[in-house]
Formats: C-alpha cells, structure tokens, sequence
C-alpha cells in the first residue's frame, strides 16, 4: 500500500488491518530517502539504493536526447502558457486506455516530462526505465524453488501499474493460479489531497475491506494463509513554501551553460559544467534555512554514495513540510497537498509492517529486512542471499 503511514493503521479508518496488528503487531517502517522507484527495488532485495543503484524518476543523461520531442515546446512564449500546455496534453493519456497502449513515441515523452523543467535544460535530463543491479530477489529466490507467484512486478522500475482497489480484488487466488500473491495499491489520492483529507480516509477505508476479502478468499482455498501487509514510505502535508528563484538570480553562473539543476519535489540535485561553480552554487544554497546540504557523511547515512555523477554531484534536501515552488512538476501553488521523499527520520516518512507470520521484538522495520525476513517467514531462510544490508527480524 503506497504511501500509507503506521499513524494511518486505527480501528476507525482500517479496521482490519488495525484488529490483525493487534493480534499480532504493528511495525513503524523506517523507509529511504527518494522515492517509490528506488524504494522498491529495496523491498525486494535487500540491497541500499546505493547498491542496486536505482535512486530517483530522473536522472542526468545529455548524452539519451530522451526529451528531444520537448525541445520544439519552447517555442511556445511564455512560460506560464507552455506549463498549463504541457499539463492539458497530459490528461487524455490518463483518461483513455487506448491511448496509453497505441501513443507514439514522442507523446509519451512530454507525458513523462516534468511540466515546469524549461525546454532549454530538457536534452540534459531522461527518466528512461533501467533496471537496477541485483542478484537475486523475492521473486528470483521463489522461481528458483518452485514456488509460482502471481502480481504485476516489474524490477526494473518497480512501479506495478496502479490498479485500483476493485481490479485487485478480481484476483481468484486459487492455489493452480499460484503459490505467492503480490498485490499493489496507488498514492495518488495523498498528493492532490494531503494525507487527512477525506478523500484519502475513504480510500484507505476501501482498501482495508478489499485486503479482508482477499484474506478471507485466501484462507477459504488454502486454509492457512502468510498475509504480508506494508507500505514503501509515509506521506507528510504540505504546509510551508520556500522559493529558489532569488537564488538562483543571485549567481554570477547561468543555466544550463555553466550546470544545471533539478527540482525533485522534496530535493534539488546539481550537476556542474564548468570549473569554479561548484563552490559559489553550494555556498549560496547553504545560506537557503529551508534547505540541508546533504554532505558526505550525510549521504552514507542516507545510503546514496552513488560511484557516477548520475544522481547528482551535489544534492539538497528540503525540509519535512515544506516544497519548492515553483518546482518542475505541479504549475498550481495548491496542486500538492502531500508529499513524501523528506528525511527518512521524520515521523510522518514513516510507513508500516503489518504480518501473521511472526512476532519480534524489534520496535521498527526497515525496508532492507522486508526480503529476508519474508524468506524466512516463508521456510526459506537457506536461501537469504549473502551480504544483503538487511537482516530477518525474528
């Protein structure tokens, strides 16, 4: 369940999930910095992104021309008119299926291109799906035992097509469909209405019943039945603003002629093009009170040493709370109600473990002990791969 926080699991909103944590336990999950496509790929190996090497949607790649078809949009003279374009254009590829399976390709490129990056920058930066580096997986490890699985996964980017709460529910769960279900639920609902809005409530409300009636299905074909339940992070509200553009006009430096940067909801990422920027970028940055320069002893408790300039040669972080604006993705102040991507400690990143499968007396979870502590819950504790960051829990 994506997104959903451990504050989230109460008799009133699911109280399913609530009465099966009471029985068993309720785990605060400690989650990464970044995002759900980094995250997830985490879930289920084990590794730190670090390792996989899987971080955020986009990264820096002049070399892909990935957005070349935005290019021709700056022709398009004022700034405010191409955002709301480039936005219009993105809502008939959600609202018609046809679309989506039959678009060319140059459409689906300004589909995935961030509404407010300027055309001028867009030949620097690709979101092109790349599998991260692993060995193994939950699902490698279960083909390799014979036992089948059944979902929708996909390592590579890890983003299992949202379905919604009744296509999951179809699932017929027989034991000749498969041995292992994995079932995905979206976040979209938190971001356009904040983590308390009633819109959220009603949904997680919905959830909760269909993952009682998949429980229920499960245990009336099979008898007994493992129920792993969790999320990949929290969602926090949105309530505090801090605008980089006076920043940005201060420099003696220009973009993209001397570096560039990327607006990633929760942090800024820089990539330097000429010697001496560096220095006079971060320094100016530093002095912004809502922001954190995530140094190096900053990224090894974050797990994000990446070896290549890829992620980002220089990375701040915003405080919980608070968001860009303007930023490159929502053109409207209110578009974003919640947000998540902050620092992995504040309370509300927190997402949840919920299983029937066993007790501990750990007080959290982190995302690394999800895959072994699931091989082991599910008798396979030969098979937990070695020099995995994370460890069983039980």
């Amino acid at each position: 369940m994506d997104a959903v926080r451990h504050d989230q699991i109460t008799p009133e909103i699911t109280p399913f999930l609530y009465e099966l944590s009471e029985k068993q336990q309720l785990l605060p999950l400690k989650t990464l910095l970044g995002f759900s496509v980094g995250i997830h790929p985490t879930i289920w190996t084990g590794l730190y992104q670090e390792r996989h090497k899987k971080f955020t949607i986009y990264y820096y790649d002049p070399k892909s021309n990935y957005f070349k078809p935005v290019w021709y949009l700056k022709l398009i003279p004022f700034e405010k008119l191409r955002k709301y374009f480039i936005g219009a254009v993105k809502i008939p590829y959600y609202k018609f299926k046809r679309l989506k399976q039959s678009s060319p390709k140059w459409y689906k490129r300004i589909i995935e291109y961030p509404p407010a990056l300027p055309p001028k920058m867009s030949r620097f930066f690709s979101c092109k799906s790349q599998e991260p580096e692993y060995k193994e997986s939950l699902f490698s490890v279960l083909e390799k035992n014979k036992i089948s699985w059944h979902g929708q996964a996909d390592l590579g980017c890890l983003f299992i097509g949202e379905k919604n709460v009744n296509e999951v529910s179809d699932m017929k769960l027989t034991k000749s469909q498969a041995d292992f279900f994995y079932m995905y639920f979206g976040d979209g609902y938190g971001h356009s209405y904040g983590p308390s809005s009633e819109k959220v409530i009603d949904y997680l409300k919905q959830c909760d019943k269909k993952v009682k009636e998949l429980y229920t299905k499960a245990l009336k074909e099979h008898g007994k039945v493992n129920l792993f339940a969790f999320s990949d992070h929290g969602m926090c509200e949105v309530k505090n603003f801090v605008d980089l553009r006076p920043v940005f006009k201060s420099l003696e430096f220009k973009q993209p002629r001397d570096f560039v940067a990327f607006f990633d909801a929760t942090m800024v990422r820089f990539w330097y093009h000429r010697k001496g920027v560096r220095e006079k970028v971060v320094e100016a940055f530093r002095k912004v009170p809502e922001l954190t320069y995530l140094d190096d002893k900053q990224r090894e408790k974050y797990h994000i040493r990446f070896e290549d300039r890829k992620w980002g040669e220089d990375i701040f972080l915003v405080k919980t709370n608070t968001r860009i604006f303007p930023d490159y993705f929502a053109p409207i102040r209110s578009g974003i109600r919640g947000m998540h991507g902050y620092a992995p400690e504040s309370p509300c990143s927190y997402g949840f473990f919920i299983t029937n499968a066993f007790r501990t007396k750990h007080k959290e979870m982190n995302v690394v002990d999800i895959f072994p502590s699931m091989l082991k819950a599910l008798g396979l504790e030969s098979e937990i791969p070695k020099n995995l960051d994370g460890k069983p829990v039980f």
